[in-house]
């Protein structure tokens, strides 16, 4: 699954998104934001349990913007190095 449609998505909507969600991250899939959290690891937790890995991606909403996209599976990497790769937020 390639998430351009959901990138697409998130800067179209962005200002909008920056009056509904600032500083929280949200769970796009498709062309609809699903749910939005306090922390990535939330955000990261529900997708996963949800719309299953490579199936959503994370953004926080913010002002500046940052630029931290989190897609469920790293794009051409291992399933099995996601671990060390994303650790930090839980498996």
């Amino acid at each position: 699954m390639t998430l351009h449609t959901e990138w697409d998505f998130y800067k179209k909507n962005r200002v909008e998104f920056l009056k509904l969600y600032l500083n929280r991250f949200v769970i796009i899939v498709g062309e609809e934001v699903k749910s939005d959290h306090d922390t990535l690891g939330e955000a990261y937790q529900a997708g996963k349990k949800i719309y299953g890995l490579g199936n959503f991606m994370i953004q926080k909403v913010s002002e500046p913007e940052e630029i931290i996209a989190i897609y469920s599976r790293p794009f051409g990497v291992d399933e099995r190095e996601r671990p060390r790769m994303m650790g930090f937020i839980g498996s």
